[in-house]
């Protein structure tokens, strides 16, 4: 019926474009939002961070400038060397720091952290100078208490500048917390508005990929309500592709299937019917017409027997002996035609039968010098049928094939098991049936031969009728093959495979 077993199959490549279509933009603008909040959020972060170090480092700057003025006023009340190691270590670290904050960055502050540290650095500059006068040999009370007052007036400066210092970083670091809540926010709303694009997408999508499959499923299904109201002859557009286009013609096969069945059916039905009628009038006319021609038969005889082989009389008295005789076997045909086929059935294998037909018929095929093949599958079963019926159902089918064929042909015949039937053809390679006269051929009485009683295909089909199968058959003329095809007719017999023999 169709191919539609592949991995990338269509329903299937359809589905994964719309997912696609879906997924990829929404995936991609979602990874740059995520990308954008993340590398602001970091940047934010770093910068916090050096604030923080900026932050620290005036923190112990200022705590130097406290303490820079008691190791000169511990020296004043009693000399000592340690004193002046303690002021030096104080400074020292004082401009280490002031440095490391030269070096950070003020990121976006009133003014660089490099101006601000530029205008302490004076300040610790003095304060060193001062401290020097006091740990010097000047024992001049006013020079040392104006060293004093200096280092407390260059203290006093960098710790107002230093507090300006502290008071931008942290106004800095305000910004920075801001500036992270709108970076939140932003990529909030961005989120969600990419959520509620992402299912508009999907809902359109989906709605237009639901339509494109729906839309013939729905043409099959009105289809095949149209056929379930008796309607045989509706037929499904095949316009889609793939799957849903397979399944339409598959479908229409089907039907088509369907509608030959019923119709060989019905004239099956049709030819039991006509059959079974001129069965009764068979009957009578062979009843009426056999007592007469056996009183014919007789007499002629007894003629022949009184005139002698030598009168005149002697080649018409002979005739009608002879004609009486052919009125004999048509009377006999219409007996076998009338007669009520009582099927009395046994297992037998099918070579078997066939054989016997075969020899039954050996006169017809020795005659023409036929060639006769045989082409049994196998595991052909035994069937259950009426042997002597059926041997004298392909007898006859035997016979007309080699009556139909020159000398030196083939016949052939085949038996194939087919899903609970058994089908065995009869094929000539005869000249065929001429198309107005394939309708008639299981007619009573209807034949093309110039001796023929034209009942020999009826009684085989009413045969096969009674043990519930049917006959078929395939023909083409010698026109029909053309130059380069093969003429003939073959016979197919399907017998249904009872339980007890399959």
């Amino acid at each position: 019926m169709g191919t539609t077993r592949t991995v990338n199959s269509t329903l299937a490549r359809q589905l994964l474009v719309a997912f696609l279509l879906v997924a990829l933009p929404g995936t991609l603008v979602l990874g740059g939002v995520t990308m954008y909040s993340l590398r602001s959020l970091g940047t934010v972060s770093h910068q916090l961070a050096e604030i923080l170090l900026s932050l620290e480092g005036t923190r112990e700057v200022n705590l130097a400038l406290t303490q820079a003025e008691r190791p000169l006023l511990d020296h004043l009340r009693r000399p000592d060397p340690a004193h002046r190691a303690a002021f030096e270590r104080i400074v020292q670290g004082a401009e280490l720091k002031l440095a490391t904050c030269a070096a950070s960055r003020c990121h976006g502050a009133a003014s660089s952290t490099t101006d601000m540290v530029a205008t302490i650095t004076p300040a610790i500059t003095q304060i060193r100078q001062a401290g020097l006068l006091v740990f010097g040999d000047a024992t001049d009370d006013r020079a040392t208490t104006a060293a004093i007052e200096s280092v407390r007036r260059a203290a006093a400066f960098g710790h107002e500048h230093l507090e300006r210092m502290s008071s931008a970083l942290l106004t800095r670091v305000g910004e920075l917390g801001w500036q992270s809540h709108e970076v939140s926010r932003r990529a909030t709303r961005l989120t969600g508005s990419l959520t509620v694009a992402v299912l508009v997408l999907a809902g359109v999508v989906a709605l237009v990929s639901a339509r494109r499959i729906a839309a013939p499923l729905h043409a099959l299904v009105a289809v095949i309500r149209r056929v379930m109201a008796g309607d045989w002859s509706a037929r499904v557009e095949v316009r889609a592709r793939g799957e849903i286009g397979e399944l339409a013609s598959a479908f229409n096969a089907m039907t088509d299937e369907i509608r030959a069945a019923r119709a060989r059916d019905a004239q099956a039905l049709a030819q039991a019917e006509r059959l079974s009628s001129l069965g009764l009038l068979a009957a009578g006319v062979a009843h009426e017409l056999n007592n007469p021609l056996t009183s014919i038969v007789m007499n002629a005889n007894l003629m022949m027997e009184e005139v002698g082989a030598r009168s005149p009389l002697a080649d018409g008295l002979r005739r009608i002996d002879a004609e009486a005789g052919r009125c004999r076997r048509i009377v006999d045909d219409l007996r076998a035609f009338a007669r009520r086929r009582d099927v009395r059935p046994s297992a037998s294998d099918v070579p078997t039968v066939v054989e016997q037909a075969v020899w039954s018929a050996r006169h017809e095929i020795e005659q023409r010098h036929l060639r006769v093949e045989r082409d049994f599958d196998a595991d052909l079963p035994t069937v259950v049928w009426d042997v002597d019926r059926m041997v004298q159902v392909f007898t006859n089918l035997v016979a007309n094939a080699a009556q139909a064929m020159s000398p030196d042909g083939t016949l052939a015949i085949r038996g194939r098991r087919e899903n609970g039937w058994v089908r065995l053809d009869v094929s000539d390679t005869g000249p065929g049936i001429a198309p107005e006269h394939r309708g008639k051929i299981f007619d009573p009485f209807f034949t093309t031969k110039r001796d023929g009683t034209g009942l020999g295909l009826s009684i085989c089909h009413g045969i096969v009728m009674t043990h519930g199968g049917r006959i078929e058959i395939d023909t083409r003329t010698t026109a029909e093959a053309g130059a380069r095809g093969r003429s003939g007719t073959t016979v197919s017999v399907w017998l249904p495979l009872r339980a007890e023999a399959a």
